[in-house]
């Protein structure tokens, strides 16, 4: 003989697994989001045969460390949900070429950024960008066009000469 409170215990039971596979993929993503700075960076890398899955390396540079990392909910670039920061080094002449067909006809932009990744902070000539507010290219921002490719197709382009090197940073939409 079967009680009715062992039946009723059944049943909410089961009602609580259902409920439970329901609310679950809900609730999880909530409880994985997070701004803190060591779960939105990805490892530095210097492999340029990645990097040219994602980005146009043309000239190739000797040289490359990059990484890309989650946007967090407060920075300013809108409904970007990636970014990619990579620092190309090329030897003189390529720099030169580089440098000119990047300058070429082409606008300023005005960009401030509130961080960079601290690797790239660490880097020569980033820390001249460096104001109170984050980080201001205003005057040095070219068009990231000549690099980019999907995903990150939204970005922008600075030259450093005294390290002949380009730094590249680009968003996704």
């Amino acid at each position: 003989m079967v009680s009715l409170k062992s039946t009723r215990m059944r049943h909410m039971t089961s009602r609580r697994k259902i409920f439970s596979f329901l609310i679950a993929p809900v609730l999880l993503p909530l409880a994985a989001c997070s701004d803190s700075e060591a779960e939105l960076q990805t490892p530095v890398s210097t492999d340029a045969v990645v990097l040219a899955k994602v980005m146009h390396l043309d000239p190739k540079p000797v040289a490359v460390k990059w990484s890309d990392r989650m946007m967090a909910k407060d920075e300013i670039f809108g409904p970007s949900d990636r970014a990619l920061y990579a620092l190309l080094a090329y030897s003189a002449a390529d720099f030169e070429s580089v440098s000119a067909r990047l300058t070429a006809g082409q606008e300023l932009q005005p960009v401030h950024v509130d961080s960079l990744p601290p690797w790239l902070v660490e880097q020569t000539g980033i820390d001249s960008f460096k104001t109170s507010a984050g980080y201001d290219f205003t005057g040095r921002a070219l068009s990231a066009e000549a690099y980019l490719q999907s995903p990150y197709l939204d970005g922008f382009a600075v030259t450093i000469g005294s390290s002949r090197s380009v730094l590249v940073c680009g968003f996704t939409r």
